[in-house]
């Protein structure tokens, strides 16, 4: 019978997998639709991000913060797995 931890690492291995194909898509789809040529496009991402961040500095760091744990947990969960096997 398969215990929570395993069941767990499985449910995290599947989300890691989900967001490298999704964020691979979604960069190809983005490169395919682009209304630009090249230099144009980055000057606009580059200036649309500036915006960005000077309106949401606050919500960033929470996102900074809370990513940061979440590395942090998996790299410790993944690391336990690792010792377990051996």
């Amino acid at each position: 019978m398969p215990n929570k931890k395993d069941n767990l690492g499985k449910k995290i291995d599947k989300l890691i997998v989900g967001a490298v194909i999704g964020g691979a898509i979604g960069s190809v789809l983005g490169l395919a639709v682009a209304p630009q040529e090249g230099k144009k496009t980055r000057e606009a991402i580059s200036e649309k991000t500036k915006t960005f961040m000077s309106k949401h500095e606050k919500e960033l760091s929470t996102a900074k913060q809370l990513t940061r744990e979440t590395v942090s947990g998996l790299y410790n969960l993944v690391k336990n797995r690792i010792k377990k096997k051996k």
